[in-house]
């Protein structure tokens, strides 16, 4: 079955006047940006990207990531994301081939659509994107990880998004 999902993955996309970061979260100072994403000039309903960080984390465990609502239910069905110098530096590809061995990679990733796409089973994989490929190289800093996603994402002015106001305060 044809990957539905693709043509809002594959279209160049923009983001709204005025994207921004949310307040800290009071729990674990989480910030998120959730916006809708417009293809040609038409916001495309249940399309949207969605960014991650933590205020006490600068320049770590920031995601990137692509969605679109499941039709029915009230869940989201991650289509592609970019984890940046996540806290737990790894991630586990599924076992793969007749030996079944499973590639480990280190530090930040990209979990491609096409990779997650079951082209049988007309479906993404299960266990939210879990095949992804190292980030290589690694951006250096906030500005070229925006400037990655948004030629990954194929988002034209990605630059709208202003970095995170991160603060080096302990949190207990």
């Amino acid at each position: 079955m044809p990957n539905p999902y693709l043509t809002l993955v594959d279209s160049w996309k923009d983001l709204p006047p005025g994207v921004g970061w949310s307040e800290p979260h009071p729990d674990d100072g989480g910030l998120e940006i959730y916006a809708p994403l417009d293809i040609a000039g038409v916001t495309v309903g249940n399309f949207a990207l969605r960014a991650t960080c933590f205020e006490h984390s600068p320049d770590k465990a920031v995601m990137f990531q692509l969605e679109t609502g499941i039709p029915g239910e009230r869940r989201r069905q991650p289509l592609t994301r970019i984890d940046w110098n996540p806290l737990s530096n790894f991630h586990k590809n599924p076992p793969e081939g007749p030996q079944r061995i499973r590639r480990i990679i280190t530090g930040s990733h990209h979990h491609p659509l096409e990779a997650n796409w079951l082209e049988k089973g007309g479906r993404m994989r299960m266990s939210n994107l879990p095949v992804a490929e190292a980030l290589n190289p690694n951006p250096a800093n906030f500005a070229e990880l925006l400037d990655l996603v948004g030629k990954l994402f194929r988002i034209n002015n990605i630059g709208i998004i202003p970095g995170p106001e991160w603060s080096l305060k302990l949190v207990f």
